[in-house]
């Protein structure tokens, strides 16, 4: 709502979040279910972490090598705590990560109830994400992804809601801080709080609503800093002192310096186009109203987290999870875009407008069911599935002391129980330390170093596996390289001298490995 310089956060509007937020639940509910057998391979990695932590061992992805090839820390905490009190992280990813979900559907819910006036519209942003596919997809995915974005959505909400009332409660910076402890990233979501406020400060700003300073105090953005750093500095002076790296290796192994920032523009494009370039005219809005502080918090973030993303040259992983953090914030824009309409519309959102939006929506949800991004999710599926098989058969048939170099590192390595070599370089700093060219291949899967590989000497190699096969054949109708570094090993007469090709067999099916000859 927006009256004269009166905040949109209105008081006495709760009520209205029930009648919004059940049905948004029940949509979250049941489109995560349609994706339950959807376990992300890198998921497996946060395992394999969480897994040697409460084993005693340390959050190392192999005994003895600490490498920081994860940037999860408190969701591989959250699945350490469980593994010590029995519960598997297969399913304590899954029950946490929708919880999560649901946390972010009620935060959207809850500040669009107190922003909109209309019971006609106020469902509408919640709904938009609740059948967003990237949330289905990733509250079941196994990774930190939903609660991530609860914290997020959570933190800088809360601190959009303080600043519109003239001041900068702790509560937002702990969020925060515990959204920097789950990625790093969050440092940016941080920033862009913490210096929307700083403007504030600085600039002496005297927006009135009556007789109240809508600017914070010097003590009290200091006071938020506090709060904030005393989270996330100890954890970071610790995983620097533990890792001996500034960035985590996962960032070594995928960034290469804005060198992919034309891929981040078309994972950018992607998503807008499949699921949110029509949110731009709602949100456009906005600009009706008469204070739009808490907008700008909101946008800030949404903007230096997107631009981020691009930097980075998004994710090579299905359904637009870099995008999940964005999604409650773009939830909260649309709110205040329609409440920017509808000071247009005094007598109301007109029906037309409403069914559009509706319509909108189920453009939205379109790739819940069918599309490219649909199919993708389905095959990551088969690929995890035999992925798993393939560790558990190592498990079975590998001696203790041998090890296994493979692509992806999740399942594999985490089944299996092996010293692992990841070709990939997530969990290998020398890997993740090489040079090549990058941001045309698929993101995230682009550093390798085969003389290194064959200088490890790996016990075995598996190497273009895609699936099982139903029946055994030669090796190269089974085998089909899909990244450089497998076509690269497969070329290698220094490989093929060292290493020949066996087939295993699972109960799902047939597969290629190669095995250190005399072995």
């Amino acid at each position: 709502m927006d009256r004269g310089g009166e905040s949109l956060f209105a008081r006495g509007r709760s009520w209205w979040i029930l009648p919004v937020l059940v049905p948004a639940l029940a949509l979250h509910a049941i489109l995560a279910l349609r994706f339950a057998g959807h376990l992300v391979d890198d998921a497996f990695i946060s395992f394999r972490y969480a897994a040697n932590l409460s084993s005693g061992l340390g959050p190392v992805f192999n005994a003895g090598e600490r490498v920081e090839g994860y940037t999860n820390f408190l969701w591989v905490l959250l699945l350490a705590g469980g593994m010590k009190l029995g519960i598997a992280p297969e399913s304590a990813a899954r029950v946490l990560g929708f919880l999560a979900g649901a946390a972010l559907v009620t935060a959207v819910a809850f500040f669009s109830s107190q922003t909109l006036r209309s019971r006609r519209v106020a469902w509408i942003p919640p709904v938009f994400v609740a059948v967003h596919p990237a949330l289905a997809v990733w509250a079941v995915g196994g990774l930190e992804t939903p609660l991530f974005a609860a914290l997020v959505t959570w933190g800088v909400a809360m601190g959009a809601r303080e600043l519109a009332r003239g001041r900068l409660a702790p509560a937002s910076a702990a969020l925060l801080g515990l959204a920097s402890l789950t990625r790093p990233d969050g440092v940016l979501l941080a920033i862009a709080v913490g210096g929307v406020a700083a403007v504030a400060v600085a600039t002496g700003s005297r927006e009135r609503r009556g007789a109240a300073s809508l600017a914070p105090s010097t003590r009290q953005l200091a006071a938020w800093a506090a709060v904030f750093l005393a989270i996330w500095l100890p954890w970071f002076l610790w995983r620097w002192s533990y890792y001996g790296q500034f960035l985590p290796n996962t960032f070594h192994a995928k960034v290469d310096a804005g060198g992919a920032v034309q891929r981040g523009l078309a994972y950018l494009h992607a998503f807008l186009w499949n699921t949110g370039y029509w949110l731009l005219l709602p949100a456009a809005g906005i600009a009706f109203l008469k204070t739009r502080r808490e907008a700008m918090v909101i946008a800030a973030a949404a903007g230096l987290y997107t631009a981020y993303v691009v930097y980075v040259g998004g994710d090579g992983l299905p359904m637009y999870r870099f995008f999940v953090p964005v999604l409650g914030l773009a939830g909260l824009l649309f709110a205040w875009g329609i409440a920017g309409w509808q000071t247009r519309w005094p007598r109301g959102v007109p029906l037309p407008a409403v069914v559009v939006l509706g319509a909108a929506l189920l453009w939205t949800a379109r790739p819940n069911f069918a599309g490219p991004d649909h199919a993708y999710v389905e095959q990551d599926v088969r690929e995890v599935a035999a992925w798993s098989e393939i560790g558990r058969w190592f498990r079975q048939h590998a001696s203790a002391g041998e090890s296994l170099a493979v692509l992806p590192a999740g399942a594999m390595p985490y089944y299996s129980g092996l010293t692992a070599v990841d070709m990939l370089g997530l969990n290998d700093t020398t890997i993740a330390r090489t040079k090549v060219t990058m941001g045309t291949g698929q993101a995230g899967h682009e550093k390798y170093n085969v003389p290194y590989l064959l200088q490890r000497a790996p016990t075995y190699f598996v190497i273009g596996i895609y699936g099982l096969m139903p029946q055994a054949a030669p090796p190269e109708q089974i085998v089909t390289p899909g990244y450089p570094v497998e076509r690269d090993l497969l070329l290698s007469q220094e490989f093929h001298a060292a290493y020949e090709p066996r087939i295993g067999q699972t109960p799902g099916g047939f597969f290629v490995y190669f095995a250190r000859k005399g072995r």
